[in-house]
């Protein structure tokens, strides 16, 4: 079975690495920031303590967003173009931005209010319009509605899935599954929260789930895994192991410590 990926540019184009496979350059532009992510409509918000940067892939800044009197900003979700999530940890709130990065709330959302005291992951869900939270301090994935009102609370999974440890590094979802993304392994729930099965994957930075496929830089190589085949395809081109990557809609993203560069796989097949 070869894996493939989808980009949308007009048309839907399949691609797929093999050995020959090379990387061009697309865009590359001066940015200083700590990680990034990019939303279904190709558009990259980079971000630091201070600020998140939403820019176009050629670098163009469409908007910018901070807020001091929130203090530093730990994690943003970008699932939702049009509700942006930004925790700021130190204040344990949460603020949800519009595409222009303006606030849609004047003070943002006390989550201490909600019971979740620790959170260490979170994602938009697109079921009801809802957020997924992990908290630590809790070990349970809670849900709220679109009214911040908790809708679901799965309990202790430390206990309720007999784990000595969790690890939690991130939320994703994807189709109809919620993937909570752990140290050593992933465990998976439906969209529900029912427990489904787990994934004996380790984390990676910049891990990606997209079609029941995992996607993965490890040693500077691209990494896909099938979920449902079991089977394994690495890249050939090799990327620099100390930068940040990620890879959304076929194109690869990377952050470096004051530059952020676009490129896009080369199929062999196509020369």
């Amino acid at each position: 079975m070869k894996i493939v990926f989808s980009i949308f540019l007009c048309c839907i184009t399949l691609l797929s690495f093999n050995a020959q496979d090379t990387l061009k350059l697309l865009y590359k532009w001066k940015v200083e920031a700590i990680d990034f992510e990019v939303d279904n409509f190709g558009y990259i918000y980079t971000y630091n303590s201070l600020k998140i940067e939403k820019h176009k892939a050629d670098g163009t800044l469409v908007a910018t967003y901070s807020n001091y009197n929130l203090g530093d900003i730990s994690s943003i979700d970008v699932n939702n173009p049009l509700r942006i999530l930004a925790l700021h940890k130190n204040q344990n709130t949460l603020v949800i931005l519009d595409n222009t990065l303006s606030l849609e709330q004047d003070n943002g959302l006390d989550l201490t209010a909600l019971g979740l005291y620790n959170t260490t992951a979170f994602t938009y869900s697109s079921l009801n319009n809802g957020i997924w939270f992990y908290d630590k301090e809790l070990f349970q994935l809670i849900k709220t509605n679109q009214l911040m009102e908790t809708i679901y609370q799965s309990g202790n999974l430390l206990q309720l899935l007999n784990k000595e440890t969790l690890g939690v590094k991130q939320l994703i979802e994807d189709d109809d599954k919620l993937y909570l993304v752990c140290e050593k392994y992933i465990l998976v729930f439906d969209l529900y929260g029912a427990y489904y099965n787990t994934l004996h994957f380790p984390y990676y930075k910049g891990i990606e789930i997209k079609n029941n496929i995992i996607f993965t830089f490890n040693k500077g190589h691209l990494k896909a895994y099938d979920t449902k085949t079991f089977e394994e395809q690495i890249s050939n081109f090799v990327l620099d192991d100390k930068l940040l990557h990620k890879l959304n809609e076929g194109f690869i993203y990377e952050l470096g410590e004051k530059s952020f560069s676009i490129y896009a796989i080369e199929s062999s097949q196509k020369k």
